[in-house]
């Protein structure tokens, strides 16, 4: 783990260095075809202007990281799929362990056999984001990620744009992309590292892949923690995307497998958790978690260890992220 964690931060320092004036500059959009989980790339056919304008901006990103990470205030932290980020901090993601991921971003190692995009309507109607590749002259390319909706391009967004002609204003009829100056993750190799998680979720489709292992992860739940009421527990799960995706992390937690009644009455009595619904009954011959309805996300909370005691204030403390120390 250390040795990745060392790996990961020198590619990070190597990505900060980069001599962008050096390297090639390239633009690629990517749409989720009907069906598909891995993207369709198509590349820009870019103006010598606009290849500069995209430097720039990359320019502009690395420019704001590179100087908090020489003052010592960013964090480059493991990557962990319940904690937020700050603006202070950076997430880096191992790849190589990321396997739905990776598969998305694949097609991206074939640069040279991207097609240029042309006016296809369907494609720009599928539009998911886009990529910004940087490749230095001997190295491998890194991979600026931001994402995009139809509602950017000018023919599908709910207005619409007018420009001064020679003598009036006129209405533009073209297609028109609108892009900002904001990334919301970037790659080299197998390390990417993550700046604004809601949108790296949204670029690659988490919640909608955590949805296809909901059965697997609850029946990992039903294995390791007795729940009474526990069809209407999956059932209600199921209906939401959070639920599952708070359920998958708690079905990958080394403790889970060592979880006893006794273990979880000594949680629920230390953080007098009595009080929020959390219960334990009998059910035949054996104790249960009690499943309550009206307070689903209590029990799921109990679960992930989201419960926590200060030593300092001798206070119970719900969070809703957190991370090991290491």
């Amino acid at each position: 783990m250390a040795e990745a964690k060392a790996e990961h931060m020198n590619v990070f320092n190597d990505i900060l260095t980069l001599d962008l004036e050096a390297c090639d500059v390239a633009v690629c959009l990517a749409a989720i075809q009907p069906g598909e989980t891995v993207p369709l790339f198509m590349t820009f056919d870019l103006s010598r202007n606009l290849t500069g304008t995209f430097r720039d901006l990359v320019d502009d990103v690395l420019k704001g990281y590179r100087k908090r990470w020489h003052k010592n205030t960013l964090e480059l932290l493991e990557y962990a799929a319940e904690s937020k980020l700050n603006d202070y901090q950076v997430e880096c993601l191992d790849l190589s362990v990321n396997d739905p991921i990776a598969k998305q971003i694949e097609p991206l190692s074939s640069f040279q056999s991207i097609g240029i995009f042309q006016e296809d309507e369907q494609f720009i109607s599928r539009l998911r984001f886009y990529v910004i590749r940087i490749k230095p002259p001997s190295d491998e390319p890194i991979y600026f990620y931001r994402s995009y909706t139809p509602k950017k391009t000018l023919n599908k967004a709910p207005f619409f744009a007018i420009w001064r002609g020679q003598n009036e204003y006129i209405r533009v009829e073209e297609t028109m992309f609108l892009f900002d100056k904001y990334i919301d993750c970037f790659s080299r190799g197998n390390s990417m590292f993550i700046c604004k998680k809601d949108n790296f979720y949204d670029i690659f489709r988490f919640f909608e892949e955590v949805m296809k292992t909901v059965r697997e992860t609850l029946e990992a739940i039903k294995v390791s923690v007795p729940i009474h009421n526990f069809d209407q527990f999956a059932h209600d799960c199921e209906k939401d995307p959070l639920k599952i995706a708070k359920l998958r992390n708690i079905s990958k937690k080394p403790y889970l497998k060592n979880l006893t009644i006794g273990i979880i009455k000594k949680a629920i009595d230390k953080h007098d958790l009595g009080k929020l619904g959390v219960e334990i009954v009998t059910a035949g011959n054996e104790q249960r978690l009690l499943y309550d309805a009206r307070r689903s996300w209590v029990l799921l909370r109990l679960l992930d260890d989201d419960y926590l005691w200060s030593e300092m204030t001798e206070q119970g403390y719900e969070v809703d992220g957190k991370r090991e120390l290491k």
